[in-house]
């Protein structure tokens, strides 16, 4: 499993060589393309937990459905979980959307607003991994109930 803080800029220096390789590559020569580059990071992020957060909401309205004809018992514990790790999932998810703008304060030391935003930047990244592994969990987690009860199903239909 990789690791969650895998490529993430984990304190000042860290973020401040960041910014310079930006810059040193040309992708980032101004203050202006610098911010233009790390928002449309924070968009691509903002894109993908909506995506999450999105399958996440299907995985709740599935098992919203599968957990009310379910008399309660192990099986229903089992995708209670899965229901528990959706939620906390989409928890994640909900944080990661937060709505941010720069302030006038931001706008006028943009050098330290590029180092908020890649903090920023990075603090959602580790947000979103650990959404999408909860996320992977639920899935696991439901996968596995379907199975048993696929598998429950076909032994009594066919009587054995």
């Amino acid at each position: 499993m990789p690791r969650i803080r895998t490529g993430l800029n984990l304190d000042d220096e860290a973020v401040a060589r960041h910014l310079k390789a930006l810059e040193r590559i040309g992708l980032c020569r101004t203050e202006a393309e610098r911010l233009e580059f790390l928002y449309a990071n924070l968009t691509i992020l903002d894109g993908k937990a909506s995506s999450l957060l999105s399958f996440n909401a299907i995985g709740l309205a599935s098992l919203a459905v599968w957990l009310s004809n379910l008399p309660q018992d192990f099986f229903h514990l089992t995708l209670d979980v899965a229901f528990i790790l959706f939620l906390v999932s989409a928890g994640l998810c909900l944080r990661i959307v937060w709505l941010h703008w720069a302030s006038t304060k931001d706008l006028l030391a943009p050098a330290e607003h590029a180092s908020a935003l890649v903090k920023l930047r990075d603090s959602r990244t580790m947000s979103y991994r650990w959404a999408w592994w909860v996320s992977t969990a639920a899935v696991a987690v439901t996968a596995g109930a379907a199975v048993f009860h696929t598998g429950e199903t076909v032994w009594k239909a066919f009587g054995l």
